[in-house]
């Protein structure tokens, strides 16, 4: 079985890398963000009052341009645990 590495992240390594991607003199701000077993969702404000949500899953950012970003961090995190990790997801197109 896979290590899931969305719940062995910690509150301060998460707010790190939110603080890199939605830094709060930015555009952005992010609002609140809720940790779930599978994935990471983080309600972020923009200027002029409108808000979205971004979902960070083990391999994909989805709803804001910055998977390589995330994948970068968590590889930055786990080291080559988490490389394998992703390059066995990939593979699996291939089954």
């Amino acid at each position: 079985m896979t290590k899931n590495f969305i719940e062995t992240l910690t509150e301060k390594q998460l707010n790190n890398f939110l603080g890199k991607l939605f830094p709060r003199t930015g555009d952005y701000i992010v609002c609140a963000w809720f940790k779930h077993t599978t994935k990471i969702i983080v309600n972020v404000k923009c200027k002029g009052d409108r808000t979205f949500r971004v979902e960070l899953e083990e391999f994909a950012m989805v709803g804001f341009p910055g998977t390589e970003q995330w994948l970068k961090y968590l590889y930055k995190v786990f080291g080559e645990e988490y490389k394998q990790a992703y390059l066995a997801e990939c593979a699996k197109v291939f089954e």
